[in-house]
C-alpha cells in the first residue's frame, strides 16, 4: 500500500502545468505506465494475494483476507484512472485559438473604442457588437476622466446598446453624434446625461427584426420594442416620439427632423 502511495504521489507531483504536455517525451510516459501501473502492480497484487493466503493458513482467519482483498479491488480502480491520467499528459495540447477569445477579437474588429484624454471624449465608431459593453466598461474604470461619448453607428446588437446606455447613466457621460446614429446606436446615445448632435447628425429609427435566415426560438421583436420604449420613455424622451420610433418597417428608416429631435427631449441641444 505504501508502495502504490508512492507511485500515485509522485505522478501527482510530476503532472505538466497547465497549457502543457508530455508529447515530446511519449515513449518514456508509456514506458512508465506500464512499468508502475502495470508490471509493478501486478507483482504487487500477487504478493498482496499470496500473503493473504499465508495467513489465512496460519490464522485461519478470513476477515484480513476480505480486507486485503477490498483493498485490491479499490487500487485496481484508482490505478486504472491514474494510468489514462499520465496518457492525457501525452497527448498534445491544442495550439488553435479559443472558439470565444476569436469570435470576441472577429466581434472586437467591427468597432474602435478610442479615447482622447486631451479632451475627454471616448469615440465610439462601427457596429455595436458582443463584448463591447465589457470593453467600454474596462476602458471607463481605467480612465474616469471621460465626459463624453461620441457615436458613430448603423446599429448592431440591442442588448448590448442596452448596455452601453447603462454605463453612460451609471457614470454621468454626455452623449453626442456628429454624423450618424442609427437603430441599436439610438438606444445607447439615450443613456447620456446631456444628449447632443452636429448640425449635420442624423438619427435612424425602424421596427426590431431578427438577423437570422431561420425561425429563431423564444424571439420576440415586439417585446424588444416595448422594454425599449420604456428606456426611452425613462431618460426623458417625449411619449409621442417614442410611439413614433418604431413605425417605419424593419427594412426602413425614419429619419426625424432636428426640430422633431429637440421638442421631443430626445436631443438636448445641438452644437
Amino acid at each position: 500500500m505504501a508502495l502504490r502511495a508512492m507511485v500515485f504521489v509522485t505522478q501527482a507531483i510530476s503532472l505538466p502545468e497547465k497549457g502543457n504536455d508530455y508529447n515530446a517525451i511519449y515513449p518514456l510516459i508509456i514506458a512508465l505506465i506500464l512499468l508502475a501501473h502495470g508490471a509493478m502492480f501486478i507483482w504487487q497484487i500477487v504478493g498482496v494475494l499470496r500473503a493473504a493466503e499465508n495467513y489465512s493458513k496460519e490464522t485461519g482467519s478470513q476477515a484480513h483476507v476480505w480486507g486485503a482483498q477490498l483493498c485490491l479491488v479499490v487500487a485496481i480502480f484508482i490505478t486504472f484512472s491514474a494510468s489514462l491520467e499520465a496518457w492525457q499528459t501525452t497527448i498534445p495540447i491544442s495550439q488553435e485559438e479559443h472558439y470565444l477569445v476569436r469570435m470576441d477579437r472577429e466581434h472586437a474588429s467591427k468597432y474602435e473604442l478610442k479615447h482622447n484624454p486631451a479632451t475627454k471624449v471616448i469615440a465610439i465608431t462601427g457596429s455595436i457588437e458582443l463584448g463591447i459593453t465589457r470593453n467600454l466598461k474596462t476602458l471607463l474604470a481605467a480612465n474616469s476622466d471621460i465626459l463624453t461619448a461620441h457615436l458613430t453607428s448603423d446599429g448592431g446588437n440591442i442588448y448590448e446598446a442596452r448596455g452601453l446606455a447603462k454605463l453612460f447613466r451609471d457614470n454621468n457621460i454626455n452623449t453626442h453624434v456628429n454624423t450618424n446614429c442609427s437603430s441599436a446606436c439610438t438606444i445607447a446615445f439615450a443613456g447620456g446625461k446631456l444628449r447632443t448632435m452636429d448640425p449635420d447628425g442624423k438619427f435612424g429609427f425602424h421596427q426590431y427584426r431578427i438577423d437570422s435566415a431561420i425561425r429563431t426560438i423564444n424571439s420576440d421583436p415586439q417585446g424588444e420594442q416595448n422594454k425599449d420604449k420604456e428606456l426611452f420613455k425613462s431618460s426623458g424622451v417625449s411619449p409621442e416620439f417614442v410611439e413614433k420610433m418604431f413605425d417605419a418597417p424593419p427594412n426602413e428608416m425614419w429619419f426625424p427632423t432636428i426640430e422633431e429631435l429637440l421638442q421631443s427631449e430626445y436631443v438636448h441641444q445641438v452644437k
